[in-house]
């Protein structure tokens, strides 16, 4: 491993950051956080019972934005459904394990900044989920 890669205790995730030098932004870093801490959660959640689970946060500047972008090779998402993840309530997850309303408000809160969020997913193969924030003005 290497000193931007780490192991989570649970679940035997190895994780991979990729950070960038960016400049700064308007956007609210409890907020941004927020984000970011669903999106791993989501990740490590479509990793289990995958055999080398590999998370990568990754960060740089897409154009005028500062885009994240969290990465898993978990089970996928299907086309089915992809268009419908950041709807409130939606869930693929079994009662008591999610309500629906966490990428939802990722979406609510990346909107809110003048963002824009998205997803690219392969069933079998892992997703991507990305989403930028406009660079602060000088």
């Amino acid at each position: 491993m290497n000193a931007n890669s780490l192991l989570l205790r649970a679940g035997g995730v190895r994780v991979e950051v990729k950070p960038a030098a960016l400049p700064a932004t308007k956007a609210d870093p409890v907020r941004i956080g927020q984000v970011i801490d669903n999106l791993i959660r989501n990740a490590i959640y479509a990793m289990e019972g995958v055999s080398n689970p590999l998370l990568t946060i990754e960060t740089g500047l897409n154009g005028n934005a500062i885009e994240i972008s969290v990465t898993d090779n978990g089970s996928g998402i299907p086309d089915s459904v992809v268009q419908k993840i950041f709807d409130p309530f939606f869930t693929t997850k079994p009662v008591g394990k999610g309500v629906g309303l966490g990428l939802s408000i990722c979406a609510g809160i990346i909107n809110a900044h003048d963002g824009s969020i998205g997803v690219e997913s392969e069933p079998g193969r892992g997703t991507r989920i990305f989403f930028s924030v406009p660079v602060r003005e000088r």
